[in-house]
């Protein structure tokens, strides 16, 4: 069976969830969830399961492991589910992260997609959902934005747009045609292997 895997990058509030949702839900991929990950080590050893523990808990897990961390738990997920060859990364951070995962896979059978938006589009959104969630001002939410995007992870994440197969901007993109977007690429890289 032929295994494919998409794994999405992007900065915070791009948008990555409404694709990863789209994917699972109407093209039946299974979801790996990095955060869901973290959020399990991070009890078992002790660490606060907010954004920053998270954070530096992957930080932690990068530097030992050489940020082969997230192609590990890939591994555990195909190991443990055989039967299902449509696979999705919900969120690599790290360059390192996504070559060991080029490293697992052959090179047809995965695909870097990266999400982004503008900075004041991603702001925007950021704020209102962390303004809700938490029932706190519209100013609080640009505050902790301004936190979130300056850590080393999100830095990192955001560079990952200029290695990526292909890039959307959810600004001027639906998720629908970002998926659409996506069965291309996989498409096309079908067509140059068969006129190979």
């Amino acid at each position: 069976m032929n295994r494919t895997l998409l794994v999405l990058s992007g900065p915070i509030a791009s948008g990555k969830s409404r694709v990863a949702d789209a994917l699972v839900t109407t093209h039946q991929y299974e979801r790996i969830r990095s955060s869901a990950y973290l959020r399990t080590l991070a009890r078992e050893r002790g660490f606060l399961a907010d954004r920053s523990g998270l954070q530096n808990l992957g930080d932690l897990l990068d530097h030992e492991t050489d940020y082969r961390w997230v192609a590990d738990a890939a591994i555990q997920n195909f190991s443990d589910h055989p039967q299902h060859d449509r696979w999705l990364l919900d969120a690599a951070r790290k360059q390192r992260q996504i070559d060991h995962l080029r490293q697992l896979m052959s090179p047809d059978d995965i695909l870097h997609v990266h999400i982004w938006a503008p900075e004041n589009v991603l702001r925007a959104r950021y704020s209102a959902r962390y303004s809700n969630e938490m029932r706190a001002s519209e100013a609080d939410g640009i505050d902790e934005f301004n936190r979130a995007s300056a850590h080393p992870n999100e830095v990192a994440a955001r560079e990952l747009k200029t290695i990526a197969d292909v890039v959307f901007d959810t600004s001027v993109d639906s998720t629908n045609n970002i998926v659409v977007g996506i069965f291309d690429a996989l498409r096309g890289r079908n067509a140059k292997d068969s006129a190979d």
